[in-house]
């Protein structure tokens, strides 16, 4: 009698939980508490004796605590991962997964035919880190493909991680270069200085045509009754020589080789000719690319020493060592000189 009351009461107890969770399952599958994953879920959960299990042919259920968690034959037969758990685990986002799954970099060891549910198993940890190792170092996913579908070998390894070295010390240098270009500003708003809009330009090589001479120094009074007269027979010349210019004038500067203090001053436009021709007593100078830090002067060319001196300490200031020829670049030249506008090249290195 006391027996029969017990199991009326163990019943009437099943019954009521039962009746507690009207549609436990489908509430389950809403909040993804069931699908591919399951069975490692109920494994954390230490219930493997205290749970009572049925199984179809082809899926089965897992009564643990009351909920019952569905589980595919494959996850009920094999401990499998489902896509969330794999992805909170290996660090990395579900939408990650399923494009490494599109292509074709990383596939789930089970896919369920009937819902579509990816399921990873425990050996996949170790390829996904390495993908994600190999990311880290900035390798495209297409290099990473290639790399783990390749199984590549020590010496290769090496000669790719030698080639991403290289890049990443480059992208350190260009930051440095930018970080001391930031520092001059700043210096140059703390001394009450205005600061200059230098742009670091890669010059194409370039062949000239045009004249050379000589003047005592650098400074504009020595300078401007030196080239304003050889511009001026450069003019003059290019018809005569059937020279048409494919650019704009250019003066180019640099230290004569006679005396530190005397400079070759050169007045030439870019043009496509011959170096063998008849050029009218014009000469031919082939300039190489070259890197060059610029800037822009705007005003009268009389007044542009206060710019180049802006420049030589930018340059300073940026730790590079300049180059020769200077050159400047006349963009524009009205008739008004307060308008002219002429950028300042100077090589660096």
């Amino acid at each position: 009698m006391g027996a029969a009351a017990t199991e009326r009461g163990d019943a009437g107890r099943t019954g009521r939980d039962d009746q507690a969770r009207p549609g436990a399952a489908d509430r389950a599958r809403q909040t993804g508490r069931d699908g591919p994953g399951a069975t490692d879920r109920a494994r954390r959960t230490g219930c493997d004796g205290a749970c009572s299990a049925e199984r179809s042919a082809a899926s089965g259920w897992l009564r643990c605590w009351g909920w019952r968690w569905w589980l595919t034959r494959a996850e009920w037969e094999v401990g499998l991962f489902a896509i969330g758990d794999f992805a909170r685990h290996g660090r990395v986002s579900v939408r990650m997964l399923r494009h490494y799954d599109a292509i074709g970099l990383l596939r789930p060891a089970h896919v369920d035919p009937a819902t579509g549910y990816r399921s990873y198993d425990a050996g996949q940890f170790a390829e996904l880190n390495r993908i994600v190792a190999l990311k880290d170092l900035g390798f495209s996913l297409e290099q990473v493909r290639t790399m783990v579908a390749d199984e590549i070998g020590p010496a290769k390894m090496r000669a790719l991680l030698t080639m991403r070295r290289a890049e990443l010390e480059s992208t350190v240098a260009e930051s440095v270069a930018k970080l001391a270009q930031v520092e001059s500003r700043l210096r140059g708003i703390e001394g009450d200085s205005p600061a200059v809009d230098v742009v670091i330009k890669e010059l194409p090589a370039v062949r000239l045509v045009g004249l050379t001479t000589t003047a005592e120094s650098f400074t504009p009074e020595d300078i401007g009754p030196v080239v304003r007269p050889l511009c001026a027979e450069l003019g003059r010349r290019l018809p005569e020589a059937a020279v048409h210019p494919a650019g704009r004038l250019t003066c180019l500067y640099e230290r004569s080789p006679r005396s530190e203090d005397e400079a070759v001053v050169r007045a030439t436009v870019p043009a496509s000719i011959d170096a063998e021709g008849n050029l009218n007593g014009l000469e031919v100078v082939d300039l190489p690319a070259v890197r060059a830090a610029t800037l822009v002067h705007r005003g009268p060319i009389d007044q542009v020493l206060p710019a180049w001196q802006a420049l030589a300490r930018w340059i300073d200031d940026n730790d590079y060592r300049s180059g020769e020829p200077a050159r400047e670049l006349y963009l524009d030249c009205p008739e008004d000189p307060a308008q002219w506008v002429t950028e300042l090249q100077e090589p660096i290195a």
